[in-house]
Order: structure tokens, then sequence, then C-alpha cells
């Protein structure tokens, strides 16, 4: 499980790099069409920018995951960012290079039983396997 902050703040960083666009686009547009459309969108956002300021996001849990292991989660992976999802927590130090891989530069982040959520009771064909 994840916490994923929805609505509110959390659009803030979406909303600020738009602008940063808009703005780009229009210092480099000569058509005046063009830059009424760029201000009015310009507008726009900065109005949804101020609503998501005075918001509060709400935090989501998400399941990642099932909670197999993580092979298991790696070899279903099928795009490089689902990849990179799995190696979420797992944090590399850096090292020196044309060494290898030294496993003392690895950092796990381990989710508690606590942070997982409720465990399913498992059933008798479940224990018996």
């Amino acid at each position: 499980m994840d916490d994923v902050e929805e609505g509110g703040a959390a659009m803030l960083p979406e909303i600020e790099h738009r602008l940063a666009e808009l703005s780009a686009e229009l210092e480099a547009t000569d058509a005046d069409a063009e830059a009424e459309r760029l201000t009015e969108e310009m507008g726009n956002l900065r109005r949804v920018r101020r609503e998501a300021r005075a918001t509060a996001p709400r935090v989501v849990q998400r399941e990642v995951r099932s909670t197999q292991r993580f092979g298991a989660d790696w070899a279903e992976a099928e795009t490089v960012e689902e990849r990179r999802g799995v190696l979420v927590g797992i944090v590399v130090r850096r090292g020196r290079t044309g060494r290898g891989l030294d496993t003392s530069r690895l950092t796990f982040k381990w989710k508690m039983p606590e942070q997982v959520g409720p465990i399913e009771v498992p059933d008798d064909e479940t224990l018996a396997a």
C-alpha cells in the first residue's frame, strides 16, 4: 500500500509546470489570436491554482502490488515504468566505478505489516498446501 495525495495542493506542481509552458508559448507567438487563447488558458489555470492552494489534498491508500515477493513483481512488470515502480523501495548509494555492485550500498525500504493493512486469514486448503 502506498499513500497517494489527490486533489488540492497535490495538483500544484502540474499546474505550475503547465503555466511555465504556456508562458514560453506566449513569448514565442506573434499571432494575436493565439496570444489571446494562451492568455485565457493561463487565466483559467491561475484560478484553478488559487482553488488548489485553498484545498487540502486528501491522502488515499492504494495497493501498489499484491503481497508477493520481489521476483514475482519484477516478472509481472511489462514496461519500464512498471519495473521502476517495483524498484521504488530500493536505494543505491554512490560507489566507485568499475568495482561491480557492492551490496552494502543497497538500502531497502521495507513495508511493515501495520503499513500494509490487514492480512487475510488463510483458509484450511491454503494452510494444507
